[in-house]
């Protein structure tokens, strides 16, 4: 594929991530019935379950392949709102991804400048820090270095300016 091809494909994955997760029809189609059966509800539960179960293992990898790119990275840092992030806490063998994407979300901070990224990067951290989760001090252990490291850092070129 192209890089235009994949950075298409990733626009698609997101949007298919979205409509599954939140049971919605496709843009420009109504939705003819506004309250999901209790069966309708199971089936979106499960589907998002499954696609949470295969996206995060491959999200950081995801991440690092194209943190240079401040669109697709956009784009991917919106697919874990649409994941059943308790599962971090229900699969042991998930909380390594977890070390992954925090690890690849505070880079991603410190390389981009652009609004978007930016944007998308405080709204995942805000939804990874939320005091549901039981892995929300590990999140805000993250957060917290990453905030240090850019206080550092400008303190060394603010300090660097004034001499």
């Amino acid at each position: 594929l192209i890089y235009e091809e994949e950075g298409a494909l990733v626009e698609l994955m997101i949007c298919a991530l979205r409509q599954a997760a939140q049971a919605s029809p496709p843009v420009g189609r109504t939705q003819s019935k506004k309250l999901l059966s209790m069966k309708d509800k199971k089936a979106q539960e499960h589907d998002r379950r499954r696609l949470t179960m295969h996206f995060i293992p491959l999200l950081p990898q995801l991440l690092a392949k194209y943190s240079a790119d401040a669109g697709i990275v956009t784009l991917l840092l919106k697919a874990p709102l649409y994941f059943n992030l308790e599962m971090y806490n229900s699969v042991p063998r998930l909380e390594k991804h977890l070390d992954q994407l925090l690890f690849q979300l505070c880079g991603i901070m410190e390389k981009h400048t652009a609004v978007t990224v930016l944007q998308a990067c405080s709204n995942l951290f805000s939804a990874l820090c939320a005091d549901c989760y039981t892995f929300s001090s590990r999140s805000h252990l993250a957060f917290s270095q990453l905030l240090d490291g850019l206080t550092e850092c400008f303190s060394s070129y603010l300090s660097d300016l004034l001499l």
